[in-house]
């Protein structure tokens, strides 16, 4: 019996590593859909990007719990201009189709400070673009035009 438990743990444990963070991610997505926010992602009053990925000098900051997925390709240059300008980022792309900043630090820098002030950068142009993209938009009037099959164009 102790062996048979002992073959659950092993089958168990690396389980729980591969699922634990895919229920995080889930619940910080729902629970920013549904306008709740974690404190432990919050830094004074605004939610900072998890970092998703990091490897040496290459880090994947997630943009999707500031604005959500499909916004972020439309404004990557908003967002790359003054996170390119930081001391210590080497280059910086949004990688629209997975909803994230990627980053590569310089070799001399430090990454933890660059990670925060990129962090707070972000979450800066981020307000800026809630702000104004959640401005109300007035629906086009009815023509032909909008209406009309394309056919019949």
């Amino acid at each position: 019996m102790a062996s048979a438990a002992g073959a659950v743990e092993m089958l168990a444990s690396p389980m729980l590593e591969l699922i634990v963070p895919v229920v995080e991610a889930a619940a910080q997505s729902t629970g920013h859909a549904l306008g709740m926010t974690n404190a432990a992602t919050e830094r004074a009053g605004r939610l900072a990007p998890p970092m998703r990925w990091h490897s040496g000098r290459r880090v994947h900051l997630d943009l999707d719990p500031l604005l959500p997925f499909p916004r972020w390709h439309e404004h990557a240059a908003v967002l790359e201009e003054p996170v390119r300008r930081i001391p210590g980022v080497a280059k910086a792309h949004v990688e629209g189709a997975l909803g994230r900043l990627v980053l590569e630090i310089a070799a001399d820098a430090d990454s933890d400070a660059v990670v925060d002030e990129v962090r707070e950068t972000v979450c800066a142009v981020a307000a800026d673009l809630t702000s104004t993209v959640s401005a109300p938009r007035t629906a086009p009037s009815p023509t032909r035009e909008t209406h009309w099959p394309f056919w019949c164009r």
